[in-house]
């Protein structure tokens, strides 16, 4: 008799993946050995792209998803923070309303990336266009410029509260307040298998009682 394995293919950009997703697969593995689970990590806006060319069955990004032919379902939600050296002169505050970064240096993730788009919006928002002097796809190496004071970033709260880095502080924006939402996409209108299903059922609560361990 053959062994009749399913295959999901799911899209994670690595800022969430490491966080959110590594301990919902490897349990959904476990007990589920006849499912395999083909990850593609990419950035939100690529694997946007990929569930609408079918490329990819299910993804995993940061909201807001405002195109028509995907159906979006919210997972969790938290805050985006400042992440700034120890050794800056901001390092101390309470918390920072965007129009007082105006004049500093920053450190966002590439185009690929959604948190590329929060923080250029919350920039012009702000009055300002951001002076990025680099741009990368590996949030810890991110952190790490800005461990050495290299310049200031945006971050997931979660990111940083799972992984703490010396050298880092992380302060409240206060003005805009900017939300981390991510959650699952998938094509509208097209048929979801029940192993789809499950695995976003299951993914779903493993995640959120997760996310409610770490606040």
């Amino acid at each position: 008799m053959t062994n009749c394995r399913k295959t999901l293919t799911l899209g994670i950009p690595p800022v969430i993946g490491s966080v959110y997703f590594t301990s919902a697969v490897a349990k959904f593995k476990q007990e589920h050995p006849d499912i395999d689970i083909q990850i593609v990590e990419e950035g939100a806006n690529n694997i946007k792209c990929r569930i609408v060319d079918e490329s990819i069955e299910l993804g995993a990004v940061i909201f807001p998803v405002e195109e028509d032919n995907i159906i979006a379902s919210q997972i969790v939600s938290g805050d985006i923070m400042l992440a700034i050296s120890t050794d800056h002169p901001l390092a101390n505050r309470e918390s920072i309303d965007m129009k007082e970064l105006k004049d500093e240096r920053f450190i966002v993730f590439n185009e690929n990336f959604m948190m590329y788009d929060k923080t250029i919006n919350a920039c012009k928002d702000s009055g300002f266009e951001p002076n990025i002097v680099m741009k990368m796809s590996q949030w810890d190496f991110i952190l790490e410029m800005v461990a050495l004071n290299y310049g200031i970033a945006m971050m997931p709260k979660p990111i940083v509260q799972r992984y703490k880095m010396n050298g880092i502080n992380m302060i409240p924006i206060s003005n805009p307040e900017i939300d981390w939402n991510i959650g699952f996409i998938v094509k509208k209108d097209k048929y979801m298998s029940k192993t789809l299903k499950l695995f976003v059922e299951y993914a779903t609560n493993h995640i959120r009682k997760e996310h409610e361990k770490h606040k």
